[in-house]
């Protein structure tokens, strides 16, 4: 060996000599990557029983309410529409869309499904409606959000052209120089002067005189009170679903508030239950 070399050492545990050190860092290790596999194996475990509990609780729920809305409709005129009233209120306050599941396809499923939706503000059930009332849902529920999201709420809407529509909507010009901007239909400007009366009187029952179905339903959001008359029906189910008046409680004068006589199966617009019409 040249005298000016740095001579080499070998670290090399002695035959026999066990290594500690790494055994413990290696077995550290182990254990941690264990207990992380059990206490993820525990939360993925609870979170699917958690799920199994809700489902089941669920359905108990839509099985109970499909057995009231039964018994509540059984001497119903029309016992379809009965259901379908029981059903939505039951739905639109439990703010279960799938409660709605109990009624059969077609226009009394997708009015369910657009109460729980303006209810809670969802317009994605609006794209579970396969009928004509999807267009009201979504209009329904955006003109909801307008307030909150501004003019971002109309991308809500699945189609460019319609999300242009509603932007230009609620970008009319007011009422001094509507009949300037829409000559050739008159209408317009009277909704609108009308929809600008109710807001000020606070009166949903004037939104009935709108000349164009369309203008209906946002003159009685504009009115900004779901329940003007607090009878338990909100102004928007009295003008549309039972044909109430929303300015009275009693709307048939028997004693009984309006949304107390549709909870309980009877109709609020005369003698006898929920589906027949009043006298």
């Amino acid at each position: 060996m040249d005298e000016y070399s740095t001579p080499s050492y070998s670290y090399a545990p002695a035959p026999g000599e066990p290594q500690k050190p790494r055994m413990r860092v290696f077995a550290s290790i182990l254990a941690g990557i264990l207990v992380l596999a059990v206490v993820v194996g525990l939360l993925v475990f609870m979170r699917l029983r958690t799920q199994r509990t809700n489902i089941l609780v669920l359905q108990e729920t839509i099985d109970r309410e499909g057995d009231r809305a039964d018994e509540i409709c059984e001497s119903a005129e029309d016992v379809e529409s009965c259901r379908g009233m029981v059903i939505s209120q039951t739905a639109r306050n439990l703010r279960a869309p799938d409660v709605c599941q109990l009624l059969n396809p077609g226009d009394t499923l997708d009015a369910c499904l657009t109460e729980v939706a303006l209810e809670t503000r969802d317009v994605r059930l609006c794209a579970q409606i396969t009928g004509n009332l999807q267009e009201g849902c979504y209009t329904l529920v955006v003109q909801s959000l307008i307030a909150t999201e501004g003019l971002e709420a109309c991308t809500h809407y699945p189609s460019e052209q319609r999300q242009e529509v509603c932007r230009r909507s609620f970008e009319m010009p007011a009422l001094q120089t509507c009949l300037g901007q829409h000559v050739d239909d008159p209408d317009i400007c009277h909704d609108l002067a009308l929809t600008e009366r109710a807001a000020r009187e606070r009166n949903p029952s004037l939104c009935l005189e709108s000349r164009n179905p369309d203008s209906f339903i946002p003159c009685v959001l504009s009115v900004g009170v779901e329940d003007w008359d607090g009878d338990g029906l909100s102004d928007l189910e009295e003008l549309t679903v039972y044909f109430t008046d929303p300015l009275n409680p009693d709307t048939d004068g028997d004693g009984f508030l309006d949304g107390d006589e549709v909870r309980e199966g009877f109709n609020p617009l005369g003698p006898g239950p929920l589906g027949e019409r009043g006298e």
